[in-house]
């Protein structure tokens, strides 16, 4: 029987999932003024790299035999999931701000962007999860799960996905929900990462962002496995670390977009003078 607290702490962490992300874009909105276009960009770009890149890769991989064997060693499977995760959430966001807000360079745009990509990121990876285990626990506390879902799963399946909400700490349901606030701020810190690379022409910074995003993903996923509060813990203190990321930042776009504009003016005053002396 699943307990009524773990249908307590699912229900908090579905409530936390499709509400923080708006309340955090409520906060930036009133006190930065950030776009609400950029937002749901962002939202765009995850729907689109979720569908069409990442699952459709995952979905050929798991399948293939080399991975059938590793599948069972967390440490390999979090290095995997670490590239592919941080392979298309920084060239995605690279390709945004080079090619599309080209012209929307700055520092709230890239937090109004980070919201949207890991906001939507919140609320469909986690939130549509906790819907379906909440669900399905509900059906378990009614004593219908085994009636209801015999069309849709098999019988072995069945009984893994029984046992598995079963026998989950109550804690971890809530653990799930308050993991994905210190992603999501992890989401705003790389954006800026990359951003700032794009701004300046430094293309290290995609890198830093690529590097960093894998180590942050994979830990996450290993420790995770090992002890849902050790991937809590893990995500606490990255998330810590985003968020000083986040306010500092904003500084060093400061300087930079001061010096970009002490050059432009610099060449603005040199092409007047070459049209004087002609």
């Amino acid at each position: 029987m699943v307990t009524s607290q773990a249908i307590y702490y699912m229900i908090l962490s579905l409530v936390i999932c499709f509400t923080f992300p708006v309340l955090l874009y409520r906060f930036f909105l009133l006190r930065e003024g950030i776009s609400l276009k950029i937002v749901i960009f962002g939202a765009f770009v995850f729907l689109a790299i979720q569908v069409a890149f990442r699952v459709t890769l995952l979905n050929y991989v798991i399948y293939q035999s080399w991975f059938s064997s590793i599948n069972n060693n967390i440490v390999y499977t979090g290095l995997v999931l670490g590239v592919v995760n941080s392979f298309f959430d920084e060239l995605s966001r690279f390709f945004s701000f080079k090619f599309v807000l080209n012209d929307a360079l700055e520092w709230k745009n890239g937090i109004a962007y980070g919201i949207g990509y890991g906001g939507f990121e919140m609320m469909v990876l986690a939130g549509l999860s906790y819907t379906g285990n909440l669900i399905l626990s509900l059906m378990i506390h009614a004593r219908v799960f085994d009636s209801a879902a015999a069309s849709m799963l098999s019988t072995e399946n069945l009984q893994q996905v029984k046992m598995s909400l079963i026998h989950t700490m109550p804690a971890a349901f809530l653990l799930g929900g308050i993991d994905r606030i210190f992603i999501i701020f992890i989401q705003m810190a790389l954006t800026l990462v990359v951003l700032y690379g794009v701004m300046n022409n430094k293309y290290c910074y995609l890198l830093i962002a690529f590097l960093s995003h894998f180590c942050i993903d994979a830990s996450i996923q290993i420790t995770s496995a090992i002890n849902p509060w050790f991937g809590a813990l893990n995500a606490f203190v990255y998330g810590m670390i985003s968020l000083i990321v986040i306010r500092k930042s904003r500084y060093f776009f400061s300087c930079s977009h001061h010096l970009l504009s002490r050059v432009n003016a610099k060449s603005s005053d040199l092409s007047r003078s070459s049209y004087d002396i002609s």
